[in-house]
């Protein structure tokens, strides 16, 4: 799941993965999320240029992001805290 936390004019970015990793599993994970970093980096900005001006408008909280295209609501309120 992709979470947007918005607090006044900033914005968090998260993903949360529910599992358990073996040492050895979790050291090769966090290679590949360093090979990633880059890629995301450029991919937050360009959702940030895309949405930051409607994200902008909405009130503090968390936002599920759902990226599908049969659903309307692109984000909607999570109860998360």
């Amino acid at each position: 799941m992709l979470f947007v936390r918005k607090e006044g004019n900033d914005f968090e970015l998260s993903t949360v993965v529910v599992t358990e990793l073996r040492p050895e599993a979790r050291k090769e994970a966090m290679l590949l999320c360093k090979h990633f970093v880059q890629y995301c980096e450029e991919q937050c900005r360009r959702f940030l240029e895309r949405y930051g001006p409607e994200l902008g408008k909405m009130s503090s909280g968390v936002y599920r992001v759902q990226i599908d295209d049969a659903s309307p609501d692109w984000i909607t309120p999570h109860p998360a805290a």
